[in-house]
């Protein structure tokens, strides 16, 4: 059963191109399809650094001509830990401004597993983030997600928890990156 959305079709999907190899078409074509028949959506890039994981998250963000709302875990918290340092009215007010990001209808969070400090209280911190998302796409079927990180199941769920990855599980198609870094491609190594 489709869900009806107000989403714009995408006309000009995402084609491979020479800088962007991937190894697996089929995370491909299944954005493709979505973009194309303007379905909502919830991805989990998951794969090593340097895959491709953000430049293909923000190549969807762009070619969706939606208001999107981009979050970076590393600079989100590092904000967060900033407005702590206020005053209590300050902080209230940074952290109803910094949770809204989680309930938008279209949101990119990158680098899941990435948020510097990494401490518990930052995983604990966005395990309520996360876990204020899976309530918004409950209540607002219609809405997208893209969230990327080079973390693998397990250690998502030693991060966060499995009642976390089990709600993440609900909803998002999980798309495994399997290439190696690009970055490495014109790699030279010189010995002696």
């Amino acid at each position: 059963e489709r869900i009806m959305s107000d989403f714009n079709i995408v006309e000009n999907p995402i084609v491979e191109k020479e800088n962007y190899k991937i190894n697996n078409p089929k995370i491909i074509a299944k954005i493709n399809n979505d973009l194309l028949n303007g379905n909502p959506f919830h991805y989990l890039f998951t794969g090593a650094t340097g895959v491709g994981k953000t430049y293909l998250g923000t190549t969807v963000v762009l070619r969706c001509n939606e208001p999107w709302e981009m979050v970076s875990c590393m600079k989100h918290y590092r904000e967060h830990i900033g407005y702590m340092a206020s005053d209590y009215t300050d902080k209230m007010d940074a952290d109803r401004r910094n949770d809204n990001k989680f309930s938008t209808k279209c949101l990119m969070l990158d680098d899941l597993g990435d948020e510097k400090p990494n401490t518990p209280a930052s995983h604990d911190y966005f395990s309520g983030l996360l876990e204020k998302r899976h309530l918004y796409i409950k209540r607002n079927p219609c809405s997208r997600t893209i969230i990327t990180t080079n973390f693998h199941s397990q250690e998502l769920i030693d991060i966060y928890g499995s009642r976390v990855y089990d709600r993440l599980c609900e909803h998002y198609t999980i798309c495994k990156f399997i290439d190696h870094s690009f970055r490495k491609a014109g790699l030279e190594i010189i010995e002696g």
